[in-house]
């Protein structure tokens, strides 16, 4: 094995345990009583964009880049991408199984398709660059906007 594959290696497993150790913070703060509104905004942030980011981005990716350079003798970035962006959006189904009524089930399948489309996107911008904080960042930010055109959405039709 390659230094350079090591180096991958002990990087993807380094950010799979910083994964870990988000999960288990997100879960202790989710069990202190009361959240105040800082605190569940910082939750929501930490959940959605920087463990997504560890563990789809920072782990997955270069896990796949050496399984598929271990089993098949060859490197595929591309295979990579669209494997981990395959499972982010079945990471997102649980709102499908979630929906309180059919309209909300119809958006939570669209949203399936688009969170596959936006982890092929930022599964590229990670592979060329490989800095996890521009990746959280775009995660973030498009985050953003879709809270921001469902609140507009929500002011337009129910009020």
């Amino acid at each position: 094995m390659a230094v350079a594959d090591l180096n991958r290696y002990w990087k993807a497993l380094a950010a799979f345990a910083t994964y870990n150790a988000s999960v288990v913070v997100v879960i202790a703060v989710r069990a202190s009583d009361p959240l105040t509104e800082w605190s569940r905004v910082s939750l929501r942030f930490l959940e959605s964009n920087v463990v997504e980011e560890l563990l789809f981005r920072a782990t997955l990716i270069p896990f796949f880049e050496i399984t598929g350079k271990w089993l098949f003798d060859m490197v595929s970035t591309q295979r990579a991408i669209v494997a981990t962006s395959i499972a982010f959006s079945l990471f997102h189904f649980g709102a499908v199984l979630n929906a309180p009524n059919a309209l909300a089930e119809e958006a939570a399948i669209i949203n399936l398709f688009s969170s596959f489309a936006i982890g092929l996107f930022l599964g590229v911008v990670y592979s060329r660059s490989r800095n996890l904080l521009s990746v959280t960042a775009l995660h973030w930010w498009l985050n953003l906007q879709n809270e921001l055109m469902q609140y507009m959405a929500f002011r337009i039709l129910w009020q």
